[in-house]
């Protein structure tokens, strides 16, 4: 037997076999109605949680984490210039973004010539390549010119820890981490849409998170925060695609 969730209304009064139809569509909307709501009231609920716990956690690594954390860090020696050297820009990941987009939409035009696998990959891909452009756009041109926060580099090197609200410095664009936006807004379309990659997800952003702290390019609650973006990234383009599937 189907579920009741794909079942019409009319399949539902046979069922309950009810002798005044008329009456019993209308409970049966009003449930729907009221189930409605009652997800919706759920997801807002667990969505303002979830809120909480992260502002949470990112003040509380503003104000006793962070500081310890990237002075502890500078003190290993281990940044050998990988992220200066390496063309790891925020044009470039556009650039890869925009390759990753036009991959899924010739996969979608291609479904009869290609493998199912490498069509679902693909479009994973372009769902991923969009997540990042809306990632680095909400990262780089609204968020870090509000809150245009000082690097560990700065901390290092004359002591500052400072917020700088609108005013945008050389120094003074740590937060949130574009780098951690980008890579969780990949990591969170393929954890939810290739389960078999989740453990290369899992490695990918813990490199990476590690590599930014020893790196002197943020803090922890930077990494937190872009993270944050990015998955809210990834979930807007996948309820996109959902919405939109062709």
């Amino acid at each position: 037997m189907r579920q009741s969730g794909n079942m019409t209304l009319d399949e539902m009064l046979v069922i309950f076999g009810r002798g005044d139809l008329g009456r019993t569509r209308r409970e049966l909307q009003t449930l729907k109605g009221m189930s409605f709501m009652s997800t919706l009231r759920l997801k807002i609920v667990r969505a303002g949680f979830a809120a909480l716990g992260f502002a949470l956690a990112i003040t509380t690594c503003i104000v006793w984490i962070d500081r310890p954390v990237s002075l502890y860090a500078a003190r290993l020696h281990l940044y050998t210039g990988i992220l200066d050297s390496a063309p790891v820009r925020s044009p470039l990941l556009v650039f890869v973004a925009a390759i990753a987009v036009l991959s899924g939409g010739f996969a979608a035009r291609s479904q009869k010539r290609l493998p199912p696998v490498l069509i679902s990959l693909a479009r994973s891909a372009a769902v991923a390549g969009l997540a990042v452009s809306w990632a680095v756009c909400v990262t780089e041109f609204l968020l870090k010119p509000m809150f245009d926060r000082t690097t560990p580099a700065q901390l290092l090197h004359d002591g500052t820890y400072a917020f700088h609200w609108f005013r945008q410095e050389a120094f003074t664009s740590s937060f949130p981490s574009g780098h951690a936006a980008q890579i969780a807004a990949i990591a969170s379309v393929f954890w939810a849409e290739q389960p078999r990659t989740r453990s290369l997800c899992v490695i990918a952003v813990g490199c990476v998170s590690a590599a930014l702290i020893v790196a002197e390019k943020h803090f922890l609650s930077d990494i937190i925060a872009g993270s944050l973006v990015g998955v809210g990234a990834g979930l807007l383009m996948r309820r996109l695609e959902m919405l939109f599937p062709n």
